[in-house]
């Protein structure tokens, strides 16, 4: 991974408040026609809870360094423990660092508390305790209640040593118990970025290949009783200064996705056609075209946030229906967004977690998933000013149908909602299964 240096963008605090779900159970991501995408466990009535905190900052354990952020049941979240210092001290710093002693963990909170799970309990901190083995990105099946996690053995960035036992982790959602581990039989192992639970499969990019990698589910999102990976080449995607594929997001059912060319990649969207591999240019309207620094994805209907760590934003991008063009809205800038690798929604925020890249190693080191405004950023210059709430503006009219589908899934007698399409009722029928 190369890293480049990267302005830090001066702005007040995010002002909006989770009070709108798009975000409904979190094994899917879109489908074609347009329906809502779905990306992470919460409901109507959790975010629209009495008496709501929401803190704006939350601090992370000591040494954990995150990479992904997911959403869980109710208000929980997960972020996966990397080792970036181990893995990139010697290249950009010039000094070897251990192993981080989080390497492997994962750390579950609420978003609404800010709270972790075992906060008060002297002998557990993590959902899962540390392995020594990297986790990369993550994603949650709400169906099994299971995290999919990126992992490799730790290693060297540059040192020309093959990655080894790269694969994906599966975790209890609840218990942090390790369900099944599968390994991609490959001695010189793609190194995985973004992973992406759907309705067929979960998918994984590389980000030194133009290989996608599909670990096939069965109905329910069971783990079959011999799991192994597929490959599937990206004919199309075009990797640029040796940067492949990073972050993705995509239809419910897996068959169209949306992935980045990332970090000092060229910084474009593909959209990757799963069945036959097919990949071309999402063609992006606006002042901007492609996304420099981009890292991970979040797709919320059809508005996808990218996060782009050089500059600490977050672009905004209306894609359409199929997900082969879009229009560029502007970017979501805060002061206290310090590298985050990963983004995920939940109601009016987005929430990005925090690597603090320059003070990897020091006694400085801090990080902490930070909360920005989504659904009422008012458009000034191009930039969506997270400090700012005004009513009207763009991206509360786009996401307005998927709160109003939210309402309606959460109805009583939801097997008769109202106000939805051919398209929603195909989506009420896959969250059923």
């Amino acid at each position: 991974m190369l890293m480049a240096a990267h302005p830090m963008l001066a702005a007040g605090p995010p002002a909006g408040l989770p009070s709108v779900v798009d975000d409904i159970p979190a094994y899917v991501t879109g489908d074609v026609g347009g329906a809502p995408v779905i990306s992470g466990g919460a409901t109507a009535e959790s975010a629209h809870a009495v008496g709501e905190i929401w803190p704006d900052t939350i601090s992370l354990p000591d040494e954990f360094e995150p990479k992904g952020i997911e959403l869980g049941k109710g208000q929980d979240f997960f972020v996966s423990g990397s080792s970036w210092s181990s893995l990139l001290g010697p290249v950009y710093f010039g000094v070897e660092y251990p192993v981080s002693p989080n390497a492997g963990a994962i750390y579950k909170g609420n978003l609404r508390t800010g709270e972790g799970a075992f906060d008060g309990d002297p002998d557990r901190e993590f959902l899962v305790e540390p392995t020594g083995r990297p986790l990369l990105g993550l994603s949650y099946d709400a169906r099994t209640d299971s995290i999919y996690a990126a992992v490799m053995d730790p290693g060297v960035a540059g040192s020309g040593e093959p990655l080894t036992n790269v694969g994906i982790v599966v975790y209890n959602g609840t218990t942090g118990e390790k369900i099944d581990e599968i390994l991609i039989d490959d001695d010189n192992g793609p190194f995985l970025s973004g992973i992406l639970v759907t309705r067929s499969g979960v998918f994984a990019t590389s980000t030194d290949r133009a290989t996608l990698y599909k670990l096939p589910l069965e109905e329910g999102g069971r783990l079959p009783s011999s799991p192994a990976f597929e490959e599937i080449e990206m004919s199309g995607f075009q990797g640029v200064n040796g940067f492949y594929a990073w972050g993705l997001e995509g239809s419910f059912d897996g068959n169209d996705l949306v992935i980045l060319n990332g970090l000092n990649g060229s910084g474009v969207l593909y959209h990757v056609d799963t069945t036959s591999g097919v990949s071309a240019e999402i063609k992006i309207h606006g002042a901007q075209q492609s996304f420099e620094g981009g890292d991970e994805l979040y797709l919320s209907g059809r508005t996808l946030y990218i996060s782009q760590v050089f500059s600490n934003n977050v672009a905004v991008v209306q894609l359409s229906g199929d997900l082969t063009e879009g229009t560029f809205v502007g970017d979501i800038t805060s002061g206290d967004v310090n590298f985050a690798h990963s983004i995920v929604g939940f109601g009016d925020s987005i929430y990005a977690a925090n690597m603090d890249f320059f003070n990897l190693g020091t006694t400085d080191y801090q990080t902490e998933v930070v909360r920005l405004d989504k659904l009422t950023a008012n458009m000034k210059g191009g930039h969506l000013a997270s400090s700012t709430r005004e009513s009207g503006n763009f991206i509360q009219a786009v996401n307005a149908h998927y709160s109003e589908l939210g309402d309606a899934l959460h109805q009583s007698n939801a097997a008769k909602p109202k106000k939805l399409g051919p398209v929603d009722l195909d989506l009420l029928r896959f969250l059923e299964d």
